[in-house]
């Protein structure tokens, strides 16, 4: 698609959100009981159009010159959207802004790409570490508090985690499996949705 055309459907799917965006105010007075799902359908709309845009902007196909290297700009979209990597003797953990996507909407793209990018550099500016063999993965899903709990905590098989969790397994784990890896899932109330994932050493 040239990027002219690009830009007609991201005009069309901005106007689109503007009136998701009003319909939602409308409701958190009108349906409070219909909010989440409003708020979540919203969120995931936001998240196609965002990507819309990733791709004008780093397409090779686009006739538009614009010198920019998709390493880079991954990067600098790992910054917005604060992907964090800290590491300690014996763990390392990383933090995804928001919650994840539910599996009906499996395409998180937007959010591996990014990952990758930070995990890459992260690894390249570090010393060689041994990669974690026998390990336990544990996954938090932090809810802003301020949002209220309705509608909102989900159940735990109806994320779509696997393709984070293959990203971060190529970089820090000799292997995902459930023979050298153990998984825990746990919910907590924050200041800000985010998901958290640490994985740390383990006995065989």
């Amino acid at each position: 698609m040239e990027a002219r055309e690009q830009v007609k459907t991201i005009k069309k799917n901005t106007h689109a959100l503007l009136s998701m965006l009003d319909k939602l105010g409308d409701e958190i007075d009108d349906k409070p009981h219909a909010y989440g799902d409003m708020a979540y359908k919203v969120a995931i709309h936001s998240e196609y159009l965002q990507r819309s845009i990733r791709r004008l902007t780093i397409n090779e196909s686009s006739t538009v010159a614009y010198d920019v290297q998709e390493n880079d700009y991954l990067l600098e979209a790992a910054d917005a959207l604060d992907i964090a990597v800290e590491e300690s003797s014996d763990a390392v953990t990383i933090t995804i802004p928001g919650l994840m996507a539910k599996r009906k909407h499996a395409n998180i793209g937007f959010i591996t790409k990014p990952l990758f990018a930070r995990l890459r550099q992260f690894t390249h500016t570090k010393e060689t570490r041994d990669r974690f063999t026998y390990c336990t993965v544990h996954v938090t899903f932090i809810y802003n508090r301020s949002m209220g709990t309705r509608n909102r905590i989900r159940d735990y098989d109806n994320l779509e985690l696997k393709p984070i969790l293959d990203t971060i397994a190529f970089f820090f784990m000799e292997d995902d499996t459930g023979l050298l890896c153990k998984f825990v899932y746990t919910s907590e109330l924050g200041d800000a949705d985010k998901t958290v994932i640490s994985i740390t050493h383990n006995t065989p």
